[in-house]
């Protein structure tokens, strides 16, 4: 599964857009807490993506809604899933 930020992958081509899907979790405001949140977060936002048959996720946001009072917050993950198709190489050279 290829994840990213950007809006397209570079040596592949959008073959379908196939819905916008959101992954979160809450976290404890430590350090450890957020990593674990945003690799749990990453994890449900996959699983969705794979459930509905796309290849990749693109156009991938991250927004924390914090919650100072009870040191707590959320871990919001969206992203695009996508299927994917290998581009075509007009020179037809093999990969590396």
């Amino acid at each position: 599964m290829i994840i990213t930020t950007t809006n397209t992958i570079d040596g592949y081509t959008i073959k379908e857009y196939v819905t916008i899907i959101i992954g979160e979790t809450e976290y404890a405001s430590r350090e450890d807490g957020f990593e674990y949140a945003h690799k749990s977060a990453l994890e449900k936002l996959t699983d969705k993506a794979q459930k509905l048959g796309a290849d990749a996720i693109v156009g991938v946001l991250t927004n924390i809604c914090a919650n100072t009072c009870e040191e707590r917050g959320k871990l919001i993950l969206v992203g695009t899933a996508v299927k994917i198709e290998k581009a075509y190489d007009p020179n037809g050279l093999p990969e590396l």
